[in-house]
Formats: C-alpha cells, structure tokens, sequence
C-alpha cells in the first residue's frame, strides 16, 4: 500500500466513524421511556453496509466509531471503576463488530457481491441476512452486557431485548436501501434508482422523525408532571401528618417547627412512599439551614442524577424552607409510560422500511425490463445479421445458376428481387427488370399478356404451387419462350 493509499484509508476511516457517531446523535431525540431505546437505530444499518460495500477492512472505523457512543452515553459509576467500564466498551465493540461482520458474510455468501435486488424475494432475503439474523444474536448480547454492567434493570429485560432488536433491524433495513443506491456497483444499474428510491425515503423519514418527537415531547411533559405530582404528593402528606399531631397537648412551639418536623421527614417518607406506591422513584428531601442544604432522607433505590426524567420543588412552611427532588428510575417509567407511543413510532419506521423495499423492487422491474429490452434487441439484430448473411450467401449461388430468379412481394409496383441472368437472356438491366410496367407492357408477349395476368392472379390467390407459359419478347426484340415454377408464401399471418 503506498502512502497515497494509506493517506486515504485514514481519512476513510474517520469520515466513516464520524458518520457512524452521529448518526446515533441524529437519533437520540427519539428515545422515549419505557425502553430507553430509540424506535430505528440506523448506525446498525450503515456499519452492515460499510463492510457490505468496502469489505472487512473497514472494520476499524467501526470500532472506533462504536467507541465513540460508548464515550457519550456510558461512564464511571459508584459501581463501574475504570477497569469494569474498559470491559465494557471492550464487549460492546466486539458485540458491533460482530453485527456488522456476520451480516455482510451471510449476504456475501447466500446473494453474492454483485446481486442488484430487483425482486421482492432478493430484497426479503437481503433484509433477513443482513437485518433480522445478526441483531437477533446482537440484540442478545448487548442487553446481558448492559444488564449485567447496571445500566438495565431485570424485570424489563425481555421487552429491552426485543425492542433492541426491531431497532437494530429496521434500521438495516432502512439504510441498506439508500447506501446501496447511492455506492453500489456498478454504478449504471444502481445510479437510475436514486431519485425514485432515496427521495421517497428522505421525505417520509424526516416527517417520521418529527411526528416521533411530537409523541416524545407529549409523553415527556406528561411524565414530567405526574412526577410532580407524586413529588407534591409526599411532602403534603408528611405535612399533613405533622399538622395532624398538633394538639392542644401537644403543639410544638414555632421555634422548634423545623426540628420537630424534619424528624418526622426522616421518620415518616418511608411510610408514605411505600403506602403511595410510589418506591420506584427516588426521592431527596433536604432542608434549607441557613442558605446550606442539609440532606434529611435519601431513597435506596439507585437513580441517574442527571436524567431528564427528573423534578425538582421548594416547600415553604412556618416561614422554613425544604427542597424536595424526584427522580424517575426505569421501574417507574416502565410503570407509567404509555408503551403504545413507542410502538407508534416504532410502526412508522417500519413502515419506512417496506417503503425502502418496495422501491428497490419498483426501481428494480424496471432495470429488468431494460435489461430485457436490450437483451431482446440485440438477439433481432443478431438474427437479422444472420438473415443478411444467409440471404447474401443464396443471392451469391442462385446468381450462378442459368436460370432466372425473382421475388415479387404483393401489392408492391416492383420485383423484390430478380436474378442477373434475367439480364442476360432478356437483355434489360436489373433496374429495369424489376418494373412491374416493363414486365407487363413490354417483356410479356402481347398475346400472353390477358392470359398471363388471369392465371397468375388466380393461382397467386389460391396459395398454391403453379406454371407459367409465356412467350417474352427481349429488349431486341426476339422471342423466347418461358416456363415459369411459381410458389408462394405468406408472411407475418
């Protein structure tokens, strides 16, 4: 490989892991609760195609470009050090590697590396070799890496694995179509197919995209204020049940307020929470000292600080303040989130996908009958060359023969064909022998000429083999007796 060579595998294998990286970018906005998984994950898709188109030595583009996603959305934890979190990038580039490896194999082995996919059977083969097949196993392994590594939770393992999956797999289905439209070889069957395959798919995918994030934004809000709600709903019961504890034997001066019902706070939120169902959210209650927070209960349930499904209120009462933070764990989402949004979306994209599918076969008939079209063309000019060839070499022996020989096509005012030895016995060039006038008025022997025509007529309409007898009267005027063998044929009916 000279530096030339290698400057631009270099350079190939950034812009293909930068595309890779954002890609999973681009798709970020569609994640919806419950699963945490985005309805169509293209990336799956693009990296089958890389090593579809390019071969396997692309594969380092994927790794980084996996890598890369494993920077942004994984990170070190109270229980993830550096070692765990380096074995799990490790695990999940090989997971992608393998994806990306195996889908290209099996298309390679049982499609072939030229197939142009003009059927509904090559394409149907093609999304399940490339698509259904690796991700199934994929899917499979990347869910026990991330179960096991704490970022999933076991009771919704199975609905992660199979939402995984559809992901991975519409998104192969969706970006082999247009990568393949747009690199595959060669480019004079597949440059055709660009406008009526990828247009389609950019048009119904960019208004996919943004009736998703329509849904997102509606399940966002409504999560949003139901945690607000449960938020309100354990301080105002903590609240009421120290209120309720104010006798007349028992009132607690406004001074000691703050005490009396932070200890309440530390003792009594377990009670509520546990008694409102409400355990899947992790809840932080701390106290305003002065301009210091200090913390008074903390849930057990782990959550992630810096999700989004997160609320965050300040209560006021006998002149005290107390912040009180909600946080949604997956448990909770999973609980309250409305599963038919993501299958929604899920629905739409997949509709993408047979979109994809359906043009490649439309797209594709018609390569095929272009195909066909020339295919057929060049067969009549060979046969044509043939019957050139074969009329040419018949021309060549009748014109030896010493005999006259004519082809006369009816209706038409002249001989298709008469033989140089008409020449030769008559004494009338070619181009005066085929005149139909000359034979008739001039060759034919005035006596013949009504009985001639009669016959010839009337055999030539029966379709049978006849005779003629004529005298013909030669350009010098002598003449000759004939004896004409006429058959006839007819042509295209």
């Amino acid at each position: 490989m000279s530096k030339k060579e290698l400057f631009l595998y270099f350079i190939n294998n950034l812009l293909i892991a930068a595309t890779f990286f954002c890609l999973s970018i681009a798709v970020e906005p569609l994640i919806v609760p419950p699963t945490f998984v985005t309805p169509v994950w293209p990336v799956a898709g693009f990296a089958v195609c890389v090593v579809l188109l390019w071969g396997y030595r692309y594969l380092p583009a994927i790794a980084l470009g996996e890598l890369l996603i494993c920077f942004r959305y994984y990170h070190v934890t109270e229980t993830m050090g550096y070692m765990e979190l380096s074995l799990l990038y490790i695990l999940l580039i090989l997971i992608t590697l393998f994806r990306s490896a195996a889908g290209a194999f099996l298309v390679h082995r049982f499609l072939g590396k030229t197939n142009k996919y003009l059927t509904y059977q090559s394409v149907l083969k093609l999304y399940l070799l490339a698509g259904v097949i690796p991700t199934f196993l994929s899917s499979f392994l990347f869910v026990q890496v991330l179960l096991f590594a704490g970022y999933l939770e076991i009771n919704y393992w199975v609905f992660e694995y199979l939402s995984w999956w559809f992901a991975d797999s519409v998104g192969v289905f969706i970006s082999l179509p247009v990568l393949l439209t747009l690199f595959a070889l060669p480019r004079e069957d597949w440059k055709p197919r660009i406008l009526k395959v990828i247009l389609p798919l950019i048009v119904t995918t960019f208004l996919m995209i943004f009736i998703s994030i329509s849904f997102k934004n509606f399940e966002q809000v409504r999560l949003i204020n139901n945690l607000e709600k449960n938020t309100d709903l354990v301080f105002n019961e903590t609240l009421k049940k120290f209120a309720d504890s104010q006798t007349m034997d028992n009132w607690v001066p406004k001074g000691q307020v703050a005490a009396e019902f932070n200890e309440l706070i530390k003792n009594y939120t377990d009670v509520v929470v546990l008694s409102n169902s409400l355990k899947n959210i992790n809840f932080t209650i701390e106290f305003n000292d002065n301009g210091k927070y200090q913390q008074l209960y903390q849930s057990k349930i782990k959550a992630n600080e810096n999700s989004i499904w997160k609320v965050s209120k300040s209560y006021n009462y006998a002149g005290n303040d107390w912040k009180l933070t909600g946080i949604a764990t997956s448990g909770y989402l999973g609980e309250n989130a409305f599963f038919i949004i993501w299958w929604l979306m899920a629905t739409g994209f997949l509709f993408i996908s047979i979109l994809g599918a359906t043009m490649l076969v439309i797209t594709g008939n018609d390569i095929r009958s272009r195909n066909l079209v020339r295919t057929r063309t060049k067969e009549i000019q060979k046969l044509n060359e043939i019957l050139r060839e074969s009329e040419s070499r018949y021309k060549k022996l009748i014109e030896v023969q010493p005999v006259i020989f004519w082809k006369h096509i009816r209706g038409e005012p002249v001989l298709d064909f008469v033989s140089s030895e008409g020449s030769t016995l008559l004494g009338y060039s070619r181009s005066e022998l085929v005149s139909l006038d000359i034979l008739w008025n001039k060759i034919i022997h005035p006596e013949d000429k009504v009985r001639v025509l009669t016959e010839y007529h009337g055999n030539v309409s029966s379709g049978k083999r006849f005779t003629l007898k004529y005298r013909a009267v030669t350009k010098s005027g002598d003449v000759l007796w004939f004896q004409d063998y006429i058959s006839t044929r007819i042509v295209d009916g």
